[in-house]
């Protein structure tokens, strides 16, 4: 004999996940405080994508490249600063941003393919880093 037990929802985050009824339909807040059991739990695209170049960033790269990729790909700094902040020469900050670019590509392409749709065109790969490599 099978018993399952319904317990209370997760609480999550709201601006991560969707709760939905058996219908498909969002549920709000108000729902969810007096009881109602979600069906689905769903979460957003963005904040997926995220995470993941979050994790390719951590677990895929060298503290070093990490640190350059941070700094060159993702933010905003230049090559000359990026080499002043890390203490590196021009062509060692190219060299790091390179494999980091090869790493980050090949265990984020997937990803990166399931990041746009008709209605929102492709971005090049150095953009999608930027938008959701950037500390949430």
């Amino acid at each position: 004999m099978i018993t399952t037990v319904q317990q209370a929802p997760i609480p999550l985050t709201e601006d991560e996940y969707f709760y939905l009824s058996e219908r498909f339909e969002p549920l709000s807040a108000a729902e969810l405080e007096q009881g109602v059991i979600p069906k689905f739990l769903v979460t957003q695209k963005s904040e997926t994508m995220r995470r993941l170049v979050r994790y390719a960033l951590e677990t895929e790269l060298s503290q070093d490249e990490r640190r350059v990729a941070e700094l060159l790909l993702i933010g905003n700094n230049s090559v000359s600063e990026t080499a002043r902040l890390c203490k590196l020469s021009r062509q060692r900050v190219y060299t790091l941003s390179e494999a980091a670019k090869r790493k980050l590509q090949a265990s984020l392409r997937y990803p990166f393919l399931l990041d746009f749709s008709l209605l929102h065109p492709p971005k090049s790969f150095q953009e999608t880093l930027k938008f959701y490599g950037g500390r949430a």
